[in-house]
């Protein structure tokens, strides 16, 4: 899949989103909300050492992360839903991802997202990223406008076993994250542009 295309892809879906009078952007139990857009933008930090003996070179230590989906509140305590996912730095990531969210409350809430990696690529010349992989995420929600996460990613080498990397993170979400998520991903297009002379990075 083109890097291109996915991040084409999920700005379109962020404008949409973005223009969207209709839709809840606060996710709120039901019958308050029947429905509501995912929308974060944040950071996360890795908690374990990388194995050197085959993630060769110079491996950040943080990742920025990005997902775009939409969740249905089945009853006042539980919704279900999917995300489209983008992680950045040194190892760059797109998935899709599943998530389930438990409401305590109009404001707290958690959800659990399992998924898999679909396209994986290292900013690395000594080593290669294979997918598809897994990667999953325990998240706390205050108000549907702050979070803060748990996650897991596998990291699969060609070639090579695998690591399993530990992340903790926060992240914006409703207007904040889709405003800060659409940012990044026109800057991203327009980095994608210039480093590849306007052609197509596959």
């Amino acid at each position: 899949m083109s890097f291109r295309i996915f991040v084409l892809t999920l700005l379109i879906l962020s404008v949409s989103t973005v223009s969207s009078a209709e839709t809840f952007w606060r996710g709120r139990p039901h019958p308050e909300c029947d429905s509501f857009w995912i929308t974060e933008f944040g950071a996360g930090w890795r908690q374990n050492s990388i194995s050197n003996e085959f993630r060769k070179g110079e491996v950040s230590g943080h990742q920025i992360r990005y997902e775009l989906g939409h969740m249905f509140n089945l009853d006042s305590r539980f919704a279900v839903g999917g995300t489209l996912s983008m992680t950045g730095f040194q190892e760059g990531h797109f998935g899709l991802n599943g998530r389930v969210r438990f409401w305590k409350d109009r404001n707290w809430s958690v959800d659990l997202a399992p998924g898999m990696t679909f396209y994986s690529k290292a900013n690395n010349d000594e080593y290669s990223l294979q997918y598809p992989s897994f990667t999953g995420r325990f998240i706390v929600n205050y108000a549907d406008f702050v979070g803060v996460y748990v996650g897991l990613e596998q990291i699969r080498i060609y070639g090579e076993k695998s690591d399993l990397d530990l992340y903790l993170g926060v992240h914006a979400a409703s207007y904040p994250g889709a405003t800060l998520g659409a940012l990044f991903l026109i800057l991203g297009i327009v980095y994608v542009a210039a480093a590849s002379g306007y052609g197509v990075i596959d």
